[in-house]
């Protein structure tokens, strides 16, 4: 039988000790709660059907009285298909003689579902004189993470949003139930708060910036036996892991206070500079304004490589650009000043021209002058700060353009 690619169909049974015509007169009855979908091998994937008949089959029986027996359930792409089986086309294997199991390859074009729909809820025979059968299925398919992706936040509790293929149920409440990939090893998520949406088909894992956390080129699974539908299929072992969707979680670091001593000489600076610094130093510092933020490093060149689409070839720091656009205006709308810096990851100031390898915290600090160079008053200023990240002419990362920041400057007398 073919169906896009062929599927195996095992069928057990023996001949019953009556004769055969009885069974074309009297088609056998499937049992009404032992009709499975199942997913042998764990992945998440529906590769087996089987039905379990009230009574044993034969070859004959099949030959002569079944046309084809038939299903529904989504392809890969999600659109239902039914999918069809002839009879004659079902080998005969006798061992278990009231059992029908449909195997589908791996090469199948089948979704990844593991709840029941009103269709695929149903399946049917079809016998030789035109009659049809109904047969009530159930399944045994574990649920599985179906998407997930990161939110970041510069409070520092960011979140990971997973959205499990079925609605799910705690094994043991309040216990650890994810566990993400990150490189070669595998760790357990442990977030500070969990929560679930009303048919916990979808959960927001919560935590702080000091607990251990995935990034979005991680990913996620169920950890075995931590999470069952509502039949009681619990996740297993090998659940498949779900890449996580987002972008990676670059901080820009702002202040929105700063004190400016009078008379403070500022004859010899520029209205911006730019400054590169350890990143473990804190900038800006209490008695700076400006936006900073974190540039290279392991994670940095990892996550670079990835969206970047370039596997198979090293990233070279010329080809990474920062764009960084700062506007000021005064509380009331009037302009004040604006840079626009473009930095390189191969610029001199990163040691070894490579901030892939050599991570530095970039800072571009505003001197407290107007576009005239002069020093601006004690009050409040809007600042429009625009940030991205570029491979050659690809951007992988934008700040949000929708954001601005108040900025307080306070003028002290010495």
């Amino acid at each position: 039988m073919k169906l896009g690619t062929r599927a195996w169909i095992l069928l057990c049974g023996m001949l019953p000790a009556f004769g055969f015509s009885a069974f074309i007169q009297s088609p056998i009855p499937p049992s009404s709660s032992k009709n499975f979908y199942k997913d042998i091998d764990g992945d998440g994937k529906m590769d087996q059907v089987e039905i379990v008949f009230l009574g044993n089959l034969s070859r004959e029986y099949i030959d002569s009285t079944v046309d084809r027996v038939e299903f529904d359930w989504p392809d890969s792409n999600g659109v239902s298909k039914t999918w069809r089986y002839a009879g004659k086309e079902i080998p005969f294997d006798s061992l278990n003689a009231n059992s029908v199991v449909l195997c589908i390859p791996k090469e199948a074009s089948i979704a990844r579902k593991t709840a029941l729909n009103s269709a695929s809820k149903t399946m049917r025979i079809f016998f030789s004189d035109a009659s049809q059968m109904p047969v009530e299925m159930s399944e045994k398919i574990a649920p599985v993470v179906e998407s997930a992706y990161m939110s970041h936040h510069a409070s520092g509790k960011d979140s990971l949003h997973v959205r499990f293929s079925e609605p799910v149920f705690e094994i043991s409440p309040n216990a650890d139930f994810l566990e993400y990939k990150h490189g070669g090893s595998i760790q357990t998520i442990s977030a500070a708060k969990v929560e679930w949406d009303k048919d916990r088909s979808t959960a927001r894992l919560i935590w702080n910036s000091s607990q251990g956390l995935p990034l979005p080129r991680d990913s996620v699974r169920i950890l075995a036996n931590a999470l069952q539908d509502s039949l009681q299929n619990r996740a297993k072992e090998n659940s498949p892991f779900a890449k996580i969707a987002g972008a990676y979680p670059f901080e820009i670091r702002t202040n929105s206070l700063a004190n400016l001593k009078s008379g403070a000489s500022l004859l010899n600076v520029p209205i911006f500079e730019r400054v590169f610094a350890d990143t473990s130093a804190h900038r800006p510092s209490a008695s700076e304004l400006g936006v900073a933020l974190d540039i290279g490093g392991k994670d940095f060149s990892d996550y670079i490589q990835e969206v970047a689409g370039n596997s198979s070839d090293k990233i070279q720091p010329g080809d990474i650009s920062i764009l960084l656009s700062l506007r000021l205006y005064t509380n009331s709308g009037n302009y004040v000043t604006s840079v626009s810096s473009e930095t390189k990851c191969s610029d001199f100031h990163f040691p070894q021209g490579n901030c892939l390898e050599n991570p530095q915290t970039f800072f571009l600090k505003w001197n407290f002058m107007a576009n005239d160079r002069s020093v601006v008053a004690t009050g409040a200023y809007l600042a429009k700060i625009f940030v991205t990240i570029r491979y050659k002419d690809k951007t992988l990362w934008k700040s949000d353009i929708n954001t601005a920041q108040i900025w307080g400057v306070k003028r002290k007398s010495n």
